[in-house]
């Protein structure tokens, strides 16, 4: 029984590793990743730009050409508490775009992730092929399927040689190990802080900050970034054949790279099958 358990913790804990820090250039921003209100610059529009902008119209910091551009949000040519509301406002919702992006030519406002991605996510089915970018050049890419049915999804990841998945139908949760032929049900609190990361991106409640011309492998490409309640920020990359290629899953103290397979609107309903595994559940009571 203990033995089982450790077994479980140990392939929960390698899941968390897996959603960890790292940062990998797969895709690097062009001169025009300028973005109004990201006076810190850490790709996220937050009360944090807010107060920084404050402290600088009371002369306590001083902000270079760069920082001025980005915290004049309303454009009047001034830095000021008008400026700092008016990010405050765009952080908790209550504002979808400032008044300098309205008034400039070059900001850059797209649609991909609605048009490539939430269509599919919303119709309920979907199967999603990525790899997971590691830290270490030397070290493999993980393979990562997800896949969704209905009220059903499925996360799928080999570590180490290993194939494991981990199976959410409706309020129930399950672990599988594939070369050991059992399954066990567990907790959700078990697994969902592990597994955030990854899943992520199924939330579709995130507000749009804004788009960035990007290079991908030396060709043109967009930029989508969305923040969400929790503090998460997610950037999409797509190519200019409107293919969804990379995403970067953004918290507080991390940021996690994936690699876009291919993503489909049809769920491969095989991931989620039990049969000829045996129920060891009560291994771990």
């Amino acid at each position: 029984m203990k033995k089982m358990k450790k077994i479980i913790s140990v392939l929960l804990i390698a899941v968390m590793l897996l959603s960890a820090s790292v940062i990998f250039p797969t895709a690097q921003a062009t001169d025009n990743s300028f973005k109004y209100g990201d006076v810190n610059e850490d790709s996220l529009i937050n009360s944090s730009d807010a107060f920084t902008v404050l402290r600088h119209s009371v002369d306590i910091i001083m902000f270079n050409s760069e920082a001025v551009k980005r915290a004049d949000v309303n454009a009047d040519g001034q830095v000021n508490s008008t400026d700092a509301l008016q990010i405050l406002q765009y952080a908790v919702g209550l504002l979808d775009i400032f008044d300098a992006e309205k008034n400039d030519p070059s900001a850059i406002r797209t649609s991909l992730f609605e048009d490539v991605v939430a269509g599919t996510l919303r119709s309920g089915d979907f199967t999603l092929n990525m790899k997971y970018k590691p830290a270490s050049l030397s070290s493999e890419d993980t393979p990562v399927v997800i896949v969704g049915n209905g009220n059903k999804t499925a996360l799928k990841m080999t570590i180490n040689g290993e194939i494991f998945r981990i199976i959410i139908d409706g309020d129930k949760y399950f672990i599988v190990l594939h070369t050991a032929k059992m399954y066990f049900e567990i907790s959700p609190d078990d697994i969902v802080g592990s597994i955030g990361g990854f899943m992520a991106f199924i939330n579709l409640d995130g507000t749009y900050v804004g788009s960035t011309k990007i290079k991908i492998k030396g060709k043109e490409g967009i930029c989508e970034e969305y923040k969400y309640s929790d503090g998460t920020a997610i950037k999409y990359y797509f190519n200019s054949e409107k293919e969804w290629k990379y995403m970067d899953v953004i918290t507080e103290d991390e940021v996690a790279i994936y690699e876009i397979m291919s993503f489909s609107n049809k769920a491969d309903e095989s991931i989620f099958s039990l049969k000829g595994y045996a129920d060891m559940t009560d291994l771990l009571n």
